[in-house]
């Protein structure tokens, strides 16, 4: 028999999130505060390191979503605990920030120059482009939130392991990620300071191949703002694998998905971080997600909370999460909190009702300007 829906599969959840320290008001590079060559411990054998300015966080790989939640918080609680010992002290989670030169020339030599190794990318054009040429005088630096994806069962042979077999040909992952994973969040991260990022890196089909699978590095931070965020990036991520392991003779979700849009202006979307031209492409996905992904709690947009999330669009991320992102990271460390679609439900579901949206428009954030 021939699934006519998507079928969740199981796959291991990593990320390497990154952030900055601000002292007094004014940026300053995470070497004075995290060991520039042993890093911080945290955790469960997780770990802060030094990345450029930034900071960056390698929490331990986890196939659910709640338990990396719980492994993230934990994390931040050690380095709350760190810092308190210095009141001037503040984490910035802005994806973009400017640092002054006297600031960068007190660093260390491999502090001030960009952190990331080249990456690969599946349009060959975009492969190592940075624009920006001398990273000594250029003073922006950016905040990344790459994503990691391996499988989540160890030593099985590809023919009962399909996650491992689709880590085999990364670019088709990729490509499937930028039109679910990296369109969508275009939706949600419309800070402008994106398009600056991508002078250096995130572009759209970016990625690298690490031992243990397949490196996203489209997305910035900006998902450490809360748990249901976290926990929709990587349920997104999740249903961009689903789609290829759910493939086969005579069912090719692949195809039907590549058919259903055009890839030139999801590229485009991305690198220009466009959230009309997103909202578009989203439109032409959003057929497929409501005639493939089920009713199930396993998959982020279903038929039956498609209209919430675009509710959920249409005010903004900053209208739901406007708590501090250290403070709520930390008051999970005992429970996960609530997932992305029961946050759907318990939260926006309840807001969309009582303002009586019974028809979602195009969102006002998103429409075009007239004159």
């Amino acid at each position: 028999m021939i699934a006519d829906k998507i079928q969740s599969h199981t796959v291991s959840f990593g990320c390497d999130p990154e952030f900055f320290f601000e002292k007094e008001g004014k940026i300053i590079g995470s070497e004075k505060i995290i060991d520039i060559n042993k890093g911080l411990k945290a955790g469960n054998s997780s770990k802060f390191i030094v990345d450029g300015v930034q900071a960056e966080l390698n929490p331990v790989p986890n196939s659910c979503r709640a338990q990396l939640g719980g492994e993230i918080s934990r994390c931040f609680m050690t380095l709350y605990q760190k810092i308190q010992k210095d009141k001037t002290i503040k984490i910035n989670f802005k994806p973009t920030v400017k640092i002054t030169k006297k600031e960068l020339d007190t660093l260390d030599k491999k502090s001030q120059i960009f952190g990331c190794a080249p990456s690969k990318n599946t349009d060959k054009k975009s492969e190592n482009s940075v624009s920006v040429k001398d990273p000594k005088t250029y003073m922006y630096r950016s905040a990344g939130g790459h994503i990691h994806i391996g499988s989540h069962a160890t030593g099985m042979a590809d023919s009962f392991d399909p996650i491992a077999a689709i880590m085999r040909e990364p670019e088709r992952l990729i490509t499937i990620m930028d039109i679910i994973v990296g369109n969508t969040c275009v939706l949600l991260d419309r800070d402008p300071s994106n398009k600056e990022r991508r002078k250096v890196y995130g572009k759209a089909g970016e990625f690298r191949t690490p031992a243990h699978g397949i490196e996203y590095r489209t997305l910035s931070n900006f998902w450490l703002l809360s748990y249901p965020l976290m926990s929709f990036v990587m349920n997104l991520s999740r249903f961009s694998v689903s789609i290829l392991a759910s493939t086969m003779p005579g069912r090719d979700f692949e195809k039907e998905l590549l058919s259903s849009i055009n890839m030139t202006k999801i590229r485009k979307a991305i690198n220009e971080n466009d959230a009309e031209l997103a909202w578009d492409n989203f439109q032409k996905i959003k057929p497929f997600i409501m005639q493939y992904s089920g009713a199930y709690e396993s998959f982020p947009l279903t038929a039956q909370n498609i209209k919430e999330f675009e509710f959920f669009v249409s005010k903004g991320i900053h209208y739901w999460f406007k708590e501090d992102p250290l403070q709520h990271w930390m008051k999970l460390s005992s429970y996960p909190g609530m997932g992305w679609e029961n946050f759907l439900v318990t939260q926006v579901r309840p807001k969309m009702q009582i303002e009586k949206t019974g028809k979602t428009p195009i969102p006002r954030l998103l429409r075009k300007k007239t004159k």
